[in-house]
């Protein structure tokens, strides 16, 4: 049994103004305060939460910039001539963007969301690397670089899977006893737990389908402490949440 196992959980789309009257996880993590928020979505405060610098230093700050010369996306160029009720369709971009990652190696988020395909072409794009593994900032190092450099072993979500698959291996790893740090990503759990994503942005923080979501959510994060109690003798646990959007 290990001494001790610190557990880092980001739940993202569960803001102060979604808990600070809410029970949520207050059995495990009782300690809460209001944070001032990193501007520039996940694609900012991501990066900064894992590496404690500012966006101005480690340089991941909005996913799309303009910069024309540098463009990946021209070949997208010629898509524009398609009729928009195709290329507007969620299911069309997201596979798109999935064939786009691809081909183009980006190790880290990446969505085409729904910019028009006149524009890709003037942009880049600045998350090739993956903010949740070592040397994937654009700038300096994160915790990850730390943790390889002392030999740590690591456990960390992977966007590419799905919340229950993440989950799951998180889980696995913690009854096998093969990591010594543990850093859980759930950027969609909220709105999974509420079982449409968009009543995030529909409901007030303090709606009952809100209640709900934050419900489901603590019921997760109470087996991951239980689990995590099962197989070592003391639990760090830094759960961390965050607004939808800034």
């Amino acid at each position: 049994m290990k001494a001790i196992l610190p557990l880092f959980v980001f739940v993202d789309a569960c803001g102060w103004e979604i808990i600070k009257d809410d029970p949520f996880a207050r059995a495990f993590a009782p300690n809460r305060k209001r944070l001032d928020s990193v501007f520039g979505y996940s694609s900012a405060c991501v990066p900064s939460i894992l590496s404690g610098r500012w966006p101005m230093e480690h340089r991941n700050w909005s996913y799309f910039v303009y910069d024309p010369k540098n463009s990946p996306f021209k070949s997208l160029r010629s898509l524009r001539w398609l009729p928009s009720h195709v290329t507007s369709r969620r299911i069309f971009r997201r596979w798109l963007s999935k064939f786009i990652k691809h081909q183009l190696n980006f190790r880290g988020y990446f969505d085409l969301y729904n910019i028009p395909f006149k524009y890709t072409s003037l942009y880049d794009f600045t998350e090739k690397k993956s903010p949740l593994q070592p040397r994937g900032m654009n700038r300096g190092a994160n915790i990850f670089d730390y943790l390889q450099e002392h030999h740590i072993r690591w456990h960390v979500s992977a966007p590419e899977r799905t919340e229950s698959a993440n989950l799951d291996a998180l889980l696995r790893d913690v009854q096998t006893e093969s990591i010594d740090f543990a850093f859980l990503y759930c950027p969609a759990w909220m709105a999974c737990c509420t079982r449409w994503e968009t009543s995030l942005r529909r409901f007030p923080p303090n709606s009952a389908l809100m209640r709900v979501g934050s419900k489901n959510c603590c019921r997760l994060l109470t087996r991951i402490i239980r689990k995590f109690a099962s197989t070592c003798s003391a639990i760090t646990a830094w759960p961390t949440v965050t607004n939808y959007s800034i």
